[in-house]
């Protein structure tokens, strides 16, 4: 897999890795997130609520390089470099190895020498897992780990890939930018470890690494992921929201909070989430798709209605949506909480005659278009593609 433009694989289901000679670059999903840059440098990420077919695919960096909403450290560019008349033979072989790009030449070159053993060990990985052969992958990538206090000082690791920048997308919604160090290369570990299903392992070795947003967010991601709900509330102590990370991991401090039946600590979490509009809308939409579930866990079937209708106003088209209204629909009609501007209304049981949920002609004239939830129409109203709220 030698730093060759376009040279892209496979890293494992969901994740692509992608070479070049100026960084390295990722397309990376998961559970529900893909994070795609294209070669010509637009850089779009895709997010799904999973189990509820929502998604969005946004831009988060144009082709001319600018960039909104990511999160980690922040990238040196590096010339190329090659070794010279004086190099040592390690050095020689391993420029040769990925120029060669082949599993044999990597594992020649880490026998063969002992100074190659990250350098040359971490691009074995890589290979392996381009072949989709994941247990040898897991094993050079343990072996690395073992040495994991030599990383960020290995000479050959440093000088050839130590400042590669890559963008990865390390949990739902947000990409960290990073350099390749002992840190990524955990993160890397953890993610293979978690397409594998061992996450305790993933967790470990997440936990190892130096405390950073990036690192909770991962730590967050999995500790949803094996319900670990205390230790969800203990890495998102004290969050506040002041962009993308921070507000998803107020969404999963929510979650937990949700899961263990502190309702009104969750909604707590999910109000400070979704203060501010600047935030991403896939992240926005999944901290209102989890206020809904928090609402109907309340036996609040009209507030959770608002969340969900809040997603449509922005995105009307998702079938994942109509499947949460479903789910609404078929729920007790009862809310505990009368608010002043939610109001119960029996549902017609001729819901098979009413229109579906969309946009259409605002009936009163005074806008283009107007939202129909499916049962009624809402405060949400569309000019010009602009979408305001205008209470009927």
């Amino acid at each position: 897999m030698g730093f060759r433009v376009r040279k892209s694989i496979k890293i494992m289901p969901g994740v692509r890795m992608t070479f070049s000679p100026s960084g390295v670059s990722t397309s990376v999903g998961v559970r529900g997130a893909r994070v795609t840059r294209s070669s010509s440098g637009r850089v779009t990420r895709t997010f799904g609520i999973p189990g509820t077919g929502i998604s969005h695919t946004e831009t988060i960096r144009s082709a001319n390089g600018s960039r909104q909403k990511s999160t980690g450290q922040t990238v040196v560019p590096v010339p190329p470099v090659s070794p010279n008349l004086f190099s040592a033979s390690y050095e020689k072989d391993f420029f040769k190895a990925r120029k060669l790009d082949s599993v044999q030449e990597y594992q020649r070159l880490v026998t063969l020498y002992p100074e190659a053993a990250i350098a040359g060990s971490f691009m074995l990985a890589l290979k392996f897992i381009e072949t989709k052969e994941y247990p040898l992958a897991l094993q050079v990538l343990e072996s690395i780990w073992r040495m994991n206090d030599r990383i960020d000082s290995d000479p050959l690791f440093r000088k050839y890939l130590g400042l590669k920048g890559f963008e990865v997308g390390i949990a739902e919604g947000v990409v960290a930018q990073l350099n390749l160090n002992r840190d990524a290369v955990g993160l890397l570990f953890a993610e293979t470890l978690q397409s594998q299903g061992d996450l305790n392992t993933a967790i470990e070795v997440v936990e190892d690494l130096y405390p950073t947003q990036t690192t909770a967010l991962s730590l967050a991601d999995l500790y949803i992921a094996t319900k670990k709900w205390n230790e969800v509330i203990e890495v998102t102590n004290g969050m506040t929201n002041v962009d993308d990370a921070t507000c998803l991991l107020l969404i999963y401090r929510g979650i937990a909070f949700r899961e263990t039946g502190y309702r009104d600590a969750a909604k707590e979490a999910f109000k400070e989430a979704l203060k501010s509009k600047k935030r991403s809308m896939s992240i926005r939409h999944r901290g209102h798709a989890e206020r809904a579930l928090t609402y109907m866990a309340d036996g609040k079937q009209a507030l959770a209605l608002k969340e969900v209708e809040k997603i449509m106003a922005e995105n009307p088209n998702d079938e994942g949506v109509k499947l949460i209204l479903s789910a609404l629909d078929s729920g007790p009609k009862i809310d505990n909480e009368v608010t002043k501007d939610v109001e119960l209304e029996e549902v017609p049981n001729t819901e098979s005659e009413l229109p579906d949920a969309d946009w259409y002609t605002d009936p009163l004239g005074a806008d283009e278009l107007r939202f129909w939830n499916g049962t009624e129409w809402t405060e949400y109203v569309s000019n010009s593609g602009e979408v305001t709220e205008k209470p009927l």
